[in-house]
């Protein structure tokens, strides 16, 4: 949906550019933040943005308004394809280091990896439940949930899934004795 050429004021989410643009009604006008919309051509829903020319902040057209009064900031510029290019090759580079560590802690390969935080991803959490906190076993469940989805999205082996699924409800046992096993 493209906006018509008097539009001046855009509503915005913050993301980055690798992250999925939320998928509100572009009529909502409680969603997302006001701006003011300078550039040539007109905008368009899902448009790729930069806020502020100091530090880039990323973010993405979801809506449109017209009589919205008072003083706002600017959107800056379209984001570059190069710039959607890069965060999409870091996405990929992340998520493979992330692929890599769940297989390695689920001991689904040999050799194990050194854990550290892969940005967009969820800490990798052990695969077998210590004495947690309650909210460390909910963190560990969730994240281990992701990583079952994950592998049957992309159709890991059975063998591999399974292993996914027995740590997955080894980790609900934990977090349905809020933590204390």
């Amino acid at each position: 949906m493209t906006a018509k050429r008097d539009v001046r004021i855009v509503r915005i989410a913050y993301r980055p550019f690798h992250h999925p643009a939320p998928s509100w009604d572009p009529d909502d006008k409680g969603r997302g933040y006001a701006y003011t919309w300078e550039l040539p051509s007109p905008p368009a829903i899902g448009d790729r943005v930069v806020l502020d020319h100091y530090n880039g902040q990323p973010a993405v057209v979801v809506g449109f308004w017209t009589d919205y009064r008072g003083d706002l900031c600017q959107v800056y510029r379209r984001a570059t394809e190069r710039e959607l290019r890069i965060a999409q090759e870091k996405l990929a580079a992340n998520e493979a280091k992330w692929v890599a560590l769940i297989r390695s802690v689920a001991g689904l390969t040999p050799e194990p990896l050194r854990r550290g935080a892969t940005p967009g991803f969820p800490r990798v959490a052990d695969a077998t439940p210590g004495r947690v906190t309650e909210q460390d076993a909910y963190e560990a469940l969730q994240m281990w949930r992701h990583a079952s989805e994950y592998a049957d999205r992309h159709g890991w082996p059975d063998v591999e899934r399974r292993r996914l699924e027995q740590i997955v409800r080894d980790w609900r046992v934990v977090k349905a004795a809020n933590g204390n096993y």
